[in-house]
């Protein structure tokens, strides 16, 4: 089974642009592959200058966008990045963070069902 986990880091001199990764491990026991997260400013362009988070502005409305997009698809994502935004991204610690693809999707069908109740 693919495990799929983001990273996100802050530059320790808080000047550069922030760091987000994905790393994709195919088969247990061999090295992930690891690559950039894409920022989807083709879909929305809230922040040109990249990702942030651990507040609710423009860079954690992109975060959440390509996190979204990454873990399930381009509709759902555009669906329901602001509230992913809102509820998570805007509350991950400033230093740093992990989350796995799983939880993302947790949080997309929670916000689904919600939707038909």
């Amino acid at each position: 089974m693919t495990t799929v986990t983001y990273h996100g880091k802050r530059d320790q001199l808080d000047q550069l642009e922030n760091t987000v990764w994905v790393e994709t491990a195919a088969v247990p026991g061999h090295l992930p592959t690891i690559s950039s997260l894409p920022s989807r400013t083709d879909l929305r362009n809230h922040s040109p200058t990249g990702f942030e988070w651990g507040y609710a502005g423009s860079g954690p409305a992109q975060l959440a966008l390509a996190l979204l997009v990454d873990a399930t698809s381009q509709p759902c994502a555009l669906k329901h990045y602001m509230s992913y935004k809102n509820e998570v991204v805007s509350r991950l610690p400033k230093a740093g963070w992990t989350i796995d693809r799983e939880s993302i999707l947790t949080f997309v069908r929670e916000q689904e069902q919600k939707e038909r109740a």
